[in-house]
């Protein structure tokens, strides 16, 4: 049985009569050029808005030997039609070189935001020549955030395809029409997005990212306790008055005999291994008070 590439057949008749063209320009060169291989596409935020030139993505085509082929800006309003903010051109012949791929390659297709590691959102297959694929609804939204989320690659936060298929049954029920990062549809105090960094509920309101206890041990050490949420990081922040509060991060040390302080803390397993979990802090000399809040990050 055939392999189909978006239900495309690259058929060898097709292809022999491009490499014939190609050969008729090139007579004697082992490798030719052939075209090239277009791929359009949509890069959203968390919001599900196209991004735009101002947020200073780069798309790139990289070979699996980690070749850079081609790259391309995504913009505003580029050319490839409505919806979509990049049109990425690989240049093709008639065998694979550094510079160029060739028909049926698997390429890696990466984003590159405002300088930061590259992150591979898809993977696409090269299947025939001077043809275009378009990736709209293939790419993960993205937004430019730092996170060490269970979803996050490399800094960007996604709002990740698994969870947005996690909570579809939810929306269907609650006759919600799409997913919104700025709700609260629990009521509970934290946006639709905050429980996602979290790994909390969005559709319960007893599950959200709180501390549940907090105590002093003595005159040197308290201690506090909060739900965690496995995969995922947590700090802890702190400030003296809650009138024009100014938090800061606070250290604290993750086990009672610990030998030294942390700024974070993260705890083994999925969404679905969730606990109470206690760090403890030091006073600091002179407050006369101090209030806390417990971050996912």
């Amino acid at each position: 049985m055939k392999e189909t590439i978006n239900g495309i057949y690259p058929t060898r008749r097709a292809f022999g009569l491009l490499l014939a063209t190609a050969l008729a320009f090139t007579a004697g060169a082992d490798i030719f050029p052939v075209g090239t291989y277009v791929v359009t596409g949509a890069l959203k935020d968390y919001k599900n808005m196209l991004c735009t030139a101002d947020d200073g993505l780069t798309v790139q085509a990289v070979a699996a030997d980690g070749v850079l082929l081609a790259e391309t800006t995504v913009v505003t309003s580029p050319s490839g039609g409505e919806g979509v903010n990049f049109a990425l051109q690989i240049p093709l012949s008639s065998s694979a070189t550094e510079k160029t791929a060739a028909v049926g390659d698997v390429l890696n297709l990466v984003v590159v935001a405002q300088g930061a590691t590259n992150c591979a959102p898809a993977a696409i297959v090269v299947y025939e020549a001077n043809a275009s694929t378009n990736l709209v609804t293939q790419l993960l939204a993205f937004e430019s955030f730092p996170s060490a989320s269970p979803y996050a690659v490399d800094g960007q936060v996604q709002v990740a395809k698994m969870y947005l298929d996690q909570i579809a049954p939810w929306l269907q029920y609650k006759k919600i029409s799409a997913y919104d990062p700025d709700g609260d549809w629990d009521g509970d105090g934290q946006t639709n997005y905050a429980e996602y960094i979290a790994g909390t509920s969005p559709f319960d309101a007893t599950d959200c990212l709180r501390v549940t206890d907090y105590h002093s041990l003595g005159d040197s050490l308290l201690a506090l306790s909060f739900e965690y949420v496995g995969g995922h990081v947590y700090g802890l922040r702190s400030t003296e008055s809650l009138v024009n509060p100014e938090w800061a991060a606070r250290g604290f040390k993750a086990t009672y005999d610990a030998s030294a302080e942390q700024t974070t803390v993260t705890f083994d397993g999925t969404d679905e291994d969730a606990d109470i979990a206690t760090i403890y802090l030091a006073p600091v000399s002179g407050r006369s008070s101090e209030f806390f809040r417990i971050e996912a990050k």
